[in-house]
């Protein structure tokens, strides 16, 4: 598996970033997060995740491994990138708790409409 990647930065799309990394081109799928971090010509660090599916593989990118443990939670196989911005990351961590720690109490906080 590819699970981090630091290069620079050949291009962006609205979808991915092209990383150089000694050489090679890795297209990655980003999420919000790392698309901050992503500045063409600059060097950049990313944490991906790669999907392997009978019909091709795909690189994902993300911020920060706890951005990337929380899209894998979400999405297990079928994994697409969630794009968890600034305003979301309160909500985001939360769930992580509900999720790795048990902290249901958390999650009953969330109003009945919001479930």
């Amino acid at each position: 598996m590819i699970a981090y990647l630091r290069g620079k930065v050949l291009t962006t799309t609205l979808e991915t970033v092209i990383l150089d990394v000694n050489g090679v081109g890795y297209e990655i799928y980003c999420s919000r997060g790392a698309f901050r971090k992503t500045i063409v010509g600059e060097v950049a660090e990313l944490h991906t995740y790669l999907q392997v599916k009978e019909d091709g593989m795909t690189l994902f990118g993300f911020d920060s491994v706890k951005e990337k443990s929380l899209n894998n939670v979400f999405a297990g196989e079928n994994a697409k990138v969630i794009p968890l911005s600034e305003s979301s990351s309160v909500i985001a961590y939360s769930l992580h708790c509900c999720f790795f720690y048990g902290e249901v109490s958390r999650g009953k906080a969330v109003p009945p409409e919001g479930r």
